[in-house]
């Protein structure tokens, strides 16, 4: 099952990071439990946290951080181990329109490289930026747009 997981990224609405360490080792948790060595580690999580707009705020502990910031220290995380699965609630939800937008970019090179993201979002303007399948839920009863239909129904 651990195995399983690692492969799983998550991305959730409050966050869950370990407010009483830094963003840097928040983000290095998933790569020290695989046993990953420290100069490697060092190279991911920088690049990583420069990605994210976070590189000055990665020795912060993460309790003195401000929602968008623990927002962005939670994807990286979740995104550092490049998952097979990215399951991500309300990503963007807590950042500016910039970030948004660099987050989103960040998911769809993800995506790119083989990875199936999975976004639970309100934010129709942003998602209607971005031509990819999608289910809408209303009133209790998922929409299905037609392009995840052709998909689901033609295979």
């Amino acid at each position: 099952m651990a195995l399983l997981r690692r492969r799983i990224g998550v991305v959730f609405q409050d966050f869950r990071l370990l407010e009483h360490l830094s963003a840097y080792d928040n983000v290095a948790i998933p790569l020290r439990v695989r046993g990953m060595k420290e100069n490697e580690i060092e190279k991911r999580v920088r690049e990583l946290l420069r990605w994210v707009a976070l590189e000055s705020s990665m020795n912060k502990i993460c309790s003195a951080l401000s929602g968008g910031e623990k927002q962005r220290v939670a994807i990286a995380r979740a995104v550092i181990n490049r998952p097979d699965i990215l399951l991500a609630d309300e990503p963007t939800g807590n950042v500016d329109d910039d970030i948004a937008q660099k987050l989103m970019k960040l998911f769809v090179e993800l995506n790119r490289l083989g990875t199936t993201v999975v976004i639970a979002t309100h934010s129709q303007e942003l998602i209607n930026r971005y031509n990819y399948p999608r289910i809408h839920l209303e009133d209790k009863s998922l929409k299905i747009f037609p392009a995840l239909r052709r998909m689901v129904y033609e295979q």
